[in-house]
């Protein structure tokens, strides 16, 4: 049987997008997902900069580089997705002053 867990949210605040409880770790996965899309994009955007300053045509690596981004995005936004979905039936929200 799951517990319920309570958290308390004060007056004008919403409650968190995702809370880390003894069963849902969701929370974890959603730091590391940011991190790593935020390490993509700016991994990417240095290489185009290099890419144009030097003025040399794109290559075959650039079309890996490419492909391997839209794939990355892509199943970041499934984890997401399975996070948000998750049962979180556990948790109740209630606002401070209730």
């Amino acid at each position: 049987m799951s517990q319920s867990t309570e958290l308390h949210v004060p007056d004008g605040y919403y409650p968190p997008y995702a809370v880390v409880t003894d069963t849902d770790h969701g929370a974890w996965i959603i730091i590391a997902v940011a991190l790593g899309f935020t390490f993509v994009i700016i991994s990417s955007l240095i290489r185009i900069f290099l890419r144009i300053s030097f003025v040399q045509r794109p290559g075959l690596d650039d079309t890996f580089l490419a492909a391997a981004t839209v794939g990355a995005i892509q199943l970041e936004e499934r984890a997401i997705t399975i996070i948000d979905t998750n049962d979180r039936s556990s948790l109740s929200y209630r606002h401070a002053s209730s």
